[in-house]
């Protein structure tokens, strides 16, 4: 999804479950083919392990705030990742309205 709006902007279906970090290259180069650029950040969940770059995406996971941090730093962190959180329903929706329950 974009950041500002609750437009999806690429979706790709796996044969198996895949780990998340092998998913993400794949999900990227679909969304710079339909949107026409690379996002230059990309939000993921605590379960993503691995790579902080794709490419030349930086992938950001929630963590809890360096102990320098300024109140406007973890404002702007806790924003974003209750901007990622606000996806999982959109996907149950997904799921559940068009039949996609199986789908990995």
């Amino acid at each position: 999804m974009t950041r500002n709006s609750g437009v999806i902007v690429a979706v790709v279906n796996f044969e198996r479950n895949q780990y998340d970090g092998h998913t993400l290259p794949k999900v990227l180069s679909q969304t710079e083919e339909i949107v026409g650029k690379r996002p230059e950040v990309a939000i993921c969940d605590r379960g993503f392990k691995g790579k902080s770059k794709v490419g030349t995406t930086k992938i950001v996971i929630p963590k809890s705030p360096k102990k320098g941090a300024t109140r406007y730093q973890k404002t702007k962190m806790r924003k974003r990742f209750r901007r990622r959180a606000a996806i999982e329903p959109i996907i149950g929706h997904l799921k559940s309205d068009f039949r996609l329950a199986r789908n990995l």
